[in-house]
């Protein structure tokens, strides 16, 4: 007992008062600024001694506070221990779970994948045929294209001389016809002078055989002597003359024995030899 009471003893506890959360202002005051409170938490009791006992008192009810102390914290480590296995034993399983999850979730992102490639592979194919299909088509419409255009143009060049032989044509027929036209006026013209002429010819051998029935033949009026002189001494061939669209001109037979030029109508005829 004198060891007991001898030996030091030990501080006093401090009082602590129960907090519903922590740093709550007041017990039954709730802060919503504040984090919510833990539910479901353990509790330490605290055993604060009386002073007026003595030290004996003292030392024995602190032996007894200390030895329901490791009690309680015996039993604590036992059910932590508890719980940790338990816990350990659910992680360990939660962790398997979750592997497995993770291993199906890398197979069927791998099939994925390889579907993904295969379609991808597949559409690439697909598209490059359909491309070379196109370029093929493309090719074949161009060079069916290129023949067309040379047959075009081949056919528009000879309707091209074609329409100049025809304007040339056209215009030989257009200088035939005016030249057949102004020659059609003139023996219109030639015909009336003709037919003038025939006329009076005619008068005058009427009035002559009139003068010879009578009797006084043998000496005709001055008159009728003066006509039958004009008719007689008038040039018919006046009449019946060539216009200068009708000349034609004599053009000279081909050399066949030497190479000439001629560069007028003087020179044509002179053999000029190309050396």
């Amino acid at each position: 007992m004198k060891s007991l009471r001898n030996a030091k003893a030990p501080a006093p506890s401090i009082f602590v008062p129960w907090e519903p959360y922590k740093a709550a202002p007041g017990p039954d005051h709730c802060d919503t600024r504040s984090p919510p409170p833990i539910s479901n938490r353990k509790l330490i009791p605290y055993r604060s001694l009386p002073v007026s006992k003595p030290d004996s008192d003292k030392t024995i009810q602190h032996s007894e506070s200390r030895n329901g102390n490791i009690e309680i914290e015996s039993k604590k480590t036992s059910s932590g221990i508890v719980n940790r296995k338990l816990s350990g034993i659910s992680c360990d399983d939660s962790e398997k779970c979750v592997q497995s999850e993770i291993e199906k979730l890398k197979d069927e992102l791998q099939v994925e994948r390889e579907v993904s490639a295969e379609l991808k592979r597949l559409l690439v194919a697909s598209m490059g045929d359909d491309v070379v299909c196109h370029l093929q088509s493309l090719s074949e419409d161009k060079v069916r294209l290129a023949h067309t255009l040379e047959s075009f143009g081949a056919q528009l060049t000879s309707d091209r001389n074609r329409a100049d032989d025809l304007q040339i044509t056209s215009d030989m027929w257009k200088c035939k016809f005016l030249a057949m036209s102004i020659r059609a006026d003139e023996i219109l013209t030639q015909k009336a002078q003709l037919l003038s002429h025939l006329r009076n010819m005619q008068t005058t051998l009427g009035d002559i055989v009139a003068e010879v029935s009578s009797g006084s033949y043998s000496v005709l009026s001055s008159e009728l002597r003066e006509r039958a002189m004009a008719l007689i001494n008038m040039d018919l061939s006046e009449l019946c003359g060539r216009t200068p669209c009708d000349e034609k001109f004599h053009k000279p037979d081909p050399l066949t024995a030497n190479i000439t030029v001629s560069c007028c109508r003087n020179c044509s005829g002179n053999e000029i030899k190309l050396i």
